[in-house]
């Protein structure tokens, strides 16, 4: 190289390793619930914040984010401080808030409430108009219940075709995973305790699925210490040795996944995991 351009500056690194930038296609730059004074958190607090998570992901090589629900208008705004020049910052996807039915999943987190093919409907073009990259639905909690009808998310699968949009679902148990697939959703986040079939399906419709296995970890390794109940710690070591297995069989059956992390979640911190 240096033959074919003589006069270049060449940089020598030594042993260090250079490679492309990183893409975590999870995470929540505005997650700041965790935070042991969320009364200091106002809309000033909750974007110098954001700042920050942004700062630690990009001093660790992540190049590339998709925020999948933060505060409304937070992310859409960051990235445009950074276009201007005002901040530096990764390159941002994100989903706006995303949706949930009422009392749903992370309904006292931010996220829309809507219920019923209509409200749906609304909400997604709602959050297009506002500036979402793709449209987030959750759909399922900590049981095997779904949350949403399939009516539902057949809607809200379809509305993101028909405006040419992607969309993601937060679906990590049975059967609101099938149910999800069935839907046609651009990607599945989490899918911790999908079954064989649910693997054979995603491979088949190229279903993309964006694994958050250090979440589950986080817990795993710091519940205990920082306070969280026994049981919700248990809990999440058989989610993690589910959602290991799970992995595992997707990569052998040619499911495509992409890294993500879900930082900023419990004990689970941006740049922490690269």
């Amino acid at each position: 190289v240096k033959a074919a351009h003589p006069g270049e500056p060449v940089t020598d690194y030594g042993d260090a390793t250079i490679l492309p930038g990183l893409m975590d296609m999870h995470t929540h730059f505005g997650y700041y619930y965790s935070q042991p004074d969320l009364f200091n958190y106002d809309d000033y607090m909750i974007a110098y914040y954001a700042l920050n998570e942004a700062h630690r992901a990009l001093r660790r090589g992540i190049t590339t984010i998709r925020d999948v629900s933060s505060p409304s208008g937070l992310l859409k705004q960051l990235r445009l401080a950074g276009e201007k020049g005002f901040v530096t910052v990764p390159r941002i996807i994100h989903t706006d808030t995303g949706m949930c039915m009422t009392g749903g999943h992370g309904h006292d987190d931010g996220i829309v409430e809507v219920d019923g093919v209509d409200e749906i409907r609304k909400e997604i073009r709602k959050q297009r108009r506002d500036g979402a990259d793709w449209i987030k639905v959750l759909t399922s909690n900590r049981e095997p219940v779904p949350e949403f009808t399939q009516e539902e998310l057949d809607a809200a699968a379809d509305e993101c075709r028909r405006r040419g949009i992607k969309c993601a679902v937060h679906a990590g148990l049975q059967p609101a995973i099938q149910m999800c697939i069935d839907a046609g959703f651009t990607s599945i986040e989490h899918g911790m305790l999908m079954d064989d079939e649910c693997v054979e399906l995603m491979a088949q419709h190229g279903t993309y699925l964006v694994p958050t296995i250090i979440a589950a970890k986080a817990i795993v390794d710091n519940g205990v210490s920082g306070g969280m109940a026994p049981w919700l710690v248990e809990k999440a070591q058989l989610v993690l040795s589910g959602h290991k297995e799970n992995l595992r069989k997707c990569r052998e059956a040619g499911v495509p996944i992409a890294f993500g992390t879900d930082a900023g979640t419990c004990y689970n911190y941006h740049g922490a995991q690269t």
